[in-house]
């Protein structure tokens, strides 16, 4: 999947920016998610599982 969303970012972006820019989101996305892990909250885990593919498909449309 990585590999497939290079392609995207790229050609929105340019292969300067593109790919880096992709990697960024993906980090930001991951560190949403990993702090969203508290125990307190489990539940609240899903909705924010599924909100980071949708967004990325948006900005990577511009």
């Amino acid at each position: 999947m990585l590999v497939l969303g290079a392609g995207p970012c790229a050609h929105a972006q340019g292969w300067a920016a593109g790919p880096v820019m992709g990697l960024g989101a993906l980090t930001v996305a991951g560190l949403l998610l990993a702090l969203a892990l508290h125990p307190c909250r489990p539940r609240s885990v899903v909705p924010l599982a599924w909100r980071p593919p949708p967004a990325g498909l948006r900005v990577a449309r511009g």
